[in-house]
């Protein structure tokens, strides 16, 4: 998209007011706007002006289907969809006059990446991790929702590093498992080389590769893949390496070049497995040869770290990515050495714990009574929702052990949705506790002898 405020746009649509035009597309114009009943300013999406008759139905199909899947969004790093609109309230999609002609999103303050190359150059190599880590976390997102973005591009990333905004839109020809969408659509210089291979389907593997191009162009300053033609582009996605990143960044450390070259490998088996792997491979890159921390900063590297262990946590298995996301901000990091005591019997419970790694014991009045693993919990009572109550028995570390704390007094943060999601763990954990007394008494009374 371009910036621009040239050309006057509708006063108004739907219950929106317009202003400047903000962005312009092959399709589609997007305009700065007001909501005069939510009080907010909004970004609208209308069809372009010179678009042709024959190219609407197509279009405003594009538009229902963005509407429709990226209104199940909510994550940090992604565009929200708002709202809608047709001209007419009813109809069908074989009428383009009844179908939507504008699409309400959230208003983002900041710009499209392309744009900000175009008039800023470069990015630092600190900025290009954050962009791509952020990405990763809004494909990681989108993936989970069994969607694939299609059009990963400068573009449709909006930018602002003043107030550390990133995020991922337009997916007006994003694709589910249940759709079959052409793949002759998309940006040729950030498409996959299974874009022209009629026997390899697209997967979350091809924004993958997407996303790779990004980071390439956002190192180099140009994009992976170029020519003078559209079909001497395809030509070089399918049979030309990229030249290597470091002809352009002497002084890139080689394990990020490294990372680049699986997120762009030409075989998709080769490429990180999900957008998470890829997340992971950034977190570990060491800049310290370029003057900069060891790998992401040092709260990047935490984030990322703590994401990753819930993710693959089996405690957190009911949780969307952006319930874990929201669970991260009101969490935090416990490491604990073989023998160290984590609660005492009798102390006031105000903290719950979830095992990350290593494994505990738990013991009443100094006698063991049963160890607990990673993926396991323990202190549900710390919730005064729940029941308020003091420790009734000591948690010590077996090994060295990691875990999740979360305090009672910042639950009241979480959305009703992740509390829920709490909160069914909570009596999942509970039930299977008491499942697995009950067990150990009836096999208790059953080695007891029999009265005479």
């Amino acid at each position: 998209m371009t910036n621009s405020s040239q050309d006057a746009s509708p006063v108004s649509v739907g219950r929106y007011l317009l202003h400047d035009r903000i962005g312009s597309g092959q399709y589609g114009d997007v305009y700065r706007g007001y909501d005069p009943v939510l009080k907010r300013d909004v970004a609208i999406k209308l069809p372009s002006s010179s678009i042709q008759q024959h190219e609407l139905k197509t279009l405003l199909e594009a538009f229902q289907k963005e509407a429709e899947l990226a209104a199940r969004f909510i994550h940090p790093n992604i565009v929200a969809v708002y709202d809608v609109g047709a001209k007419k309230p009813a109809g069908n999609m074989d009428n383009p006059d009844y179908s939507p002609h504008y699409l309400v999103m959230e208003y983002v303050d900041g710009v499209d990446l392309k744009s900000y190359l175009r008039q800023n150059g470069r990015l630092a190599l600190q900025q290009v991790l954050d962009v791509v880590y952020h990405c990763c976390m809004a494909l990681d997102y989108v993936h989970f929702m069994g969607v694939i973005h299609r059009d990963v591009k400068p573009g449709n990333i909006l930018f602002n590093p003043h107030r550390g905004i990133c995020k991922l839109t337009d997916f007006g020809i994003a694709d589910t498992s249940d759709m079959k969408s052409s793949k002759n659509m998309g940006s040729l210089s950030y498409m996959s080389p299974e874009h022209f291979q009629p026997e390899r389907p697209l997967s979350r593997k091809s924004d993958i590769f997407a996303l790779g191009s990004v980071m390439y162009e956002l190192l180099a300053g140009q994009p992976a893949f170029a020519g003078n033609t559209p079909r001497d582009v395809a030509e070089r996605v399918q049979q030309v390496r990229p030249p290597p990143i470091r002809r352009y960044c002497p002084d890139l450390p080689e394990d990020l070049e490294n990372v680049l070259q699986v997120a762009m490998h030409c075989d998709p088996e080769k490429r990180y497995a999900d957008a998470l792997a890829f997340a992971r491979a950034l977190q570990e890159v060491d800049l310290t040869r370029t003057g900069g921390s060891h790998g992401k900063t040092a709260t990047m590297t935490e984030q990322v770290s703590r994401y990753l262990s819930m993710r693959k946590d089996s405690w957190f298995r009911h949780f969307t990515p952006d319930q874990i996301s929201e669970l991260l901000a009101v969490t935090r990091s416990c490491d604990y050495r073989c023998g160290d005591y984590i609660v005492r019997e009798g102390e006031q419970a105000s903290e719950f714990y979830i095992i990350v790694s290593g494994s505990v014991a738990i013991e009443k009045n100094s006698q063991y009574l049963t160890t607990l693993k990673a993926g396991e919990s323990f202190g549900e009572m710390g919730i005064q929702a729940l029941l308020n109550a003091r420790r009734t028995a000591d948690v010590r570390a077996e090994t060295d052990t990691c875990l999740l704390a979360v305090n009672d007094g910042r639950l009241e943060l979480l959305s009703d949705s992740t509390r829920a999601s709490l909160y069914r763990v909570f009596l999942e954990a509970t039930m299977k506790r008491m499942s697995g007394m009950t067990a150990e008494v009836m096999k208790l009374r059953k080695n007891l002898p029999e009265e005479i």
